[in-house]
Formats: structure tokens, C-alpha cells, sequence
């Protein structure tokens, strides 16, 4: 990204059409290594999901928050190793997402019930809100496209349901033939 604005672009339009999002911003590194200030070029920082963004953007920091990676990050099967804490590290307890999880993969024949289930443990509005958001900027680099790149966070003010967080936004706003890295583009 030469412009270096997608991955801040695109957490400012996630926040602004009400998708929790870290904030990122611009910074202007100079490094003075003995030898005199050397501008070694423009960087940008993202908040990380596991600090003051909790507080801001939910009011709490108190809930558990996953970044899902590996076996289970692709809601196929629940484990506990594919959805590391980033907080509150030292409960072993994953009965949030454990709910969430099993919620989904439940007997869908009575669809009422099963989305009454899934509703209890998991904000479907924000996360189809994420995804329609998501499609819209074309960002090829997030789950859907492979399981990674999103938090979880156990929302105390939402009765402890997950919220989706996005995360990880450089490959947003591109086009399928702009497309670059591991997995290959959208077909």
C-alpha cells in the first residue's frame, strides 16, 4: 500500500458504520543513533484490541477477548487452542466461546430455536453488520477467505455475547486482481 491508508481507512469506516475497530494512526519515525536525527520513514501504529481499546469502545475490559488462530478459528469444531486469550489469561475457561461455537454447529431443524441459541452467545447484527462492511471495502485478508485477522471479545454490556473485531486491515480496498500474498484471491 503506497499510500499507506488502507489499514487506517479502513478501521475508521468499520468504527464509523458502528463495527468496533482498533484506531491507528500515522508516525514519523526518527532515529538518532549517535550519529545525528536519521528520518528512517512514515510508520503507522494500531492500538492493540487488549488494551485501552476494551475500555473506550465497550466500556469494559473485563470480558474475555480471543484472537482465534488455527484448529477452531473457522467455527468448524471448538478448541480451546484456536482461540487463545489475550486477557484474562490465567481463568481457563472458554464456556463463552465454547457456546458460541456449539450454538452454530447445533441441529438446525427447528431454525427458530437454533437462532435463538446463536443469538444468546454470539451478536449475529454486529457480525453480519462486519461483514457487509467487510464486502464492501473488498478486504481479502479476513476470515471468510482464510480463518484469522478478527478478535472475539465476551461483551460484559451485551449480556457477555461475542462481538466480531476485525483486525489486520493492509489488504483492504483492493480489487481481486490487486490481490497479493498467501491463499490466493477470491474467485
Amino acid at each position: 500500500d503506497d499510500s499507506q491508508l488502507r489499514e487506517v481507512f479502513a478501521a475508521e469506516l468499520f468504527r464509523d458504520r458502528g463495527v468496533p475497530a482498533a484506531r491507528s494512526a500515522f508516525y514519523r519515525v526518527t532515529v538518532d543513533v549517535g550519529e545525528g536525527p536519521v528520518y528512517w520513514g512514515l510508520y503507522t501504529a494500531v492500538e492493540d484490541p487488549a488494551d485501552a481499546m476494551l475500555e473506550t469502545q465497550f466500556g469494559s475490559d473485563s470480558g474475555n477477548l480471543y484472537k482465534p488462530e488455527g484448529t477452531g478459528a473457522d467455527w468448524t469444531v471448538f478448541d480451546p487452542e484456536g482461540f487463545p486469550k489475550k486477557n484474562n489469561e490465567d481463568a481457563a475457561d472458554w464456556s463463552d466461546v465454547q457456546a458460541a461455537v456449539t450454538a452454530l454447529l447445533a441441529d438446525q431443524t427447528n431454525g427458530s430455536a437454533w437462532r435463538g441459541a446463536l443469538e444468546a452467545s454470539f451478536d449475529v447484527d454486529a457480525f453480519l453488520r462486519w461483514l457487509a462492511v467487510n464486502t464492501a471495502m473488498q478486504n481479502w485478508d479476513c476470515y471468510g477467505q482464510m480463518a484469522h485477522n478478527y478478535y472475539l471479545y465476551a461483551d460484559p454490556g451485551n449480556g457477555g455475547r461475542l462481538r466480531w473485531i476485525p483486525w489486520d486491515h493492509n489488504l483492504s480496498m483492493m480489487s481481486q486482481g490487486g490481490f497479493v500474498g498467501g491463499g490466493g484471491g477470491p474467485e
